[in-house]
């Protein structure tokens, strides 16, 4: 089996550099994956960097107008090759053993994997982590900013595991969500495994896929649960969870500006589909009205209840 790594970009080309860097270390030989890029409308030079840029892989770039993250992935997968569909993002560098763990995963017959995904908290405050510029508006005293200068990432950094592991493992702390995850496909197996379905790190197969007829486009241009919408339907039909804590990844944090008010609203659509108070418990914890502890007690709420039926 041989996998297609979907990648949706958005004016992100700061951190879509390092992306990109972290894929030309991958253990996985060059023969067992493809790399399929979609730029979503960029107007930051990502076209042209990633058409002028050279690559160890198979390559290809698919150019859309802005349709949204739903529209960007579906596109990947229409122009992916192989039967293993890895979606990450943008913003994720990639342990070498990433795309390798995803593909042997499947070849024991799994069909939907999730990855871990770690965060590198004090990246958020850049707009280029390589260049080390910061955020537009953010008031940074100077004290601050000669401090923040050594969280740069620099291309080098990944080019050895003793690098790699200096600079970005031994700076990462595991998500609040990823840690949710974690405890969910763990300790209660296809109770709740939809919230898995993390577009930054999940593999499934192409079959799949496109028997649940991807991503639920309406989302439109709105941030958030297009992903777990459609981890939603593949749980209701049985299709089963796997996680894998060698396919890992590290996200370069970002302030992300409307994040609340976006997520809230494609809960709402999210929500009507199916009317699933869980759903709801579930936007409350990404956005922080309850705890990890609390979210769990849904679980044995669930339990509780099906006992009873």
């Amino acid at each position: 089996m041989k996998a297609s790594v979907v990648i949706p970009t958005y004016n992100k080309i700061g951190r879509l550099k390092l992306v990109v860097e972290s894929l030309k270390y991958q253990t996985a030989s060059t023969e067992d994956f493809e790399v399929v890029f979609v730029d979503d409308g960029s107007d930051d030079g990502t076209v042209r960097y990633l058409e002028k840029e050279s690559f160890p892989f198979h390559c290809n770039v698919v150019v859309q107008n802005h349709m949204g993250r739903a529209h960007t992935r579906n596109t990947g997968v229409k122009n992916a090759k192989h039967d293993i569909i890895i979606f990450t993002d943008d913003d994720l560098i990639l342990q070498r053993d990433f795309v390798k763990a995803h593909i042997e995963k499947h070849r024991e017959r799994e069909q939907i994997v999730h990855g871990t995904v770690y965060n590198l908290p004090r990246t958020k405050f850049f707009k280029d982590p390589i260049k080390g510029t910061f955020m537009d508006g953010l008031e940074i005293r100077d004290s601050v900013k000669k401090h923040l200068a050594e969280e740069r990432i620099l291309p080098a950094m990944l080019g050895t595991e003793e690098d790699f592991d200096r600079y970005i493992v031994k700076k990462s702390k595991i998500a609040a969500l990823e840690d949710m995850i974690k405890t969910v496909l763990r300790e209660y197996p296809g109770k709740m495994d939809w919230i898995a379905f993390v577009g930054g790190n999940v593999s499934v197969t192409k079959a799949v896929f496109e028997e649940v007829q991807g991503f639920d486009e309406n989302f439109g241009l709105r941030w958030g649960c297009e992903d777990v919408e459609l981890g939603y339907r593949m749980m209701k039909r049985g299709i089963p969870f796997c996680y894998c804590e060698e396919a890992a990844n590290h996200h370069i944090t970002h302030y992300r500006a409307g994040f609340s008010g976006e997520h809230a609203l494609n809960t709402e659509y999210f929500y009507k589909k199916y009317h699933d108070s869980v759903i709801l418990d579930f936007h409350k914890f990404i956005s922080g009205e309850i705890t990890k502890e609390e979210f769990i007690d849904t679980l044995h709420e669930l339990n509780d209840a099906v006992e009873l039926a």
